[in-house]
Parts: C-alpha cells; structure tokens; sequence
C-alpha cells in the first residue's frame, strides 16, 4: 500500500496484517533514494529521495520554480492551472501528476 499526499508513505500488508519490521519502517518509500531527485529537497532535511519529488509540497515547489501561478496555493491546484506559457490547462482533471513532477511520480500512459 502506498499513500502520496504531503508526504509519502507507504506499508507493507502480508496475508491481511500488517508487518512493522524489525525497526518500525517496513514498507516506509518515502525516504528511499532515487535517480532524478539528486539536490532535490526533502521533508526530512536531505535530498535524494522518493518524497523529495513526489510529495504535493515539492510538486507545487517545482511548479512556482518554472514559473507556475503563483495563485495556485497548492498542489491540489496544479492539475488545472496553465502550464507556463500556455493560456489554458494541460487537462480538466487531476487524473496523472504532471509529467515535470519526475520519473517517480507512478504514473505508467
């Protein structure tokens, strides 16, 4: 199970329970390190990892870096903004995170 918000977090379920591991963190992604997110910020301090590109937070981050309306107040917002120097939305819906949110946003077209 995996869950992508403000952050990113994830869980481990065998035969219906739910395993913690030997250190509390089975199943934790959000801190994995990963090609592309090299200098990005995470929550926790340090770059490199899965959050540091995929969490709502970074998402808008990237979007006001490229030039994103600085009006969208949060990632919720993004999917029907207008892409930098476009005058309409890249889709009505939020039904994939944008394709600059980085190669680990799970997303398979």
């Amino acid at each position: 199970m995996v869950a992508v918000g403000t952050g990113v977090g994830g869980a481990l379920v065998l035969e219906g329970r739910t395993r913690r591991g030997a250190h509390h963190v089975a199943g934790e992604i959000g801190h994995v390190p990963v090609p592309g997110a090299e200098g990005e910020p995470c929550t926790c301090g340090r770059s490199g990892h899965l959050e540091g590109i995929t969490a709502g937070p970074q998402i808008h981050r990237r979007y006001l870096a490229k030039g994103g309306d600085p009006d969208v107040p949060d990632a919720r917002g993004v999917e029907d903004a207008p892409l930098p120097g476009t005058i309409s939305p890249r889709r009505s819906t939020a039904t994939r995170p944008p394709a600059w949110a980085g190669p680990w946003r799970g997303w398979s077209p």
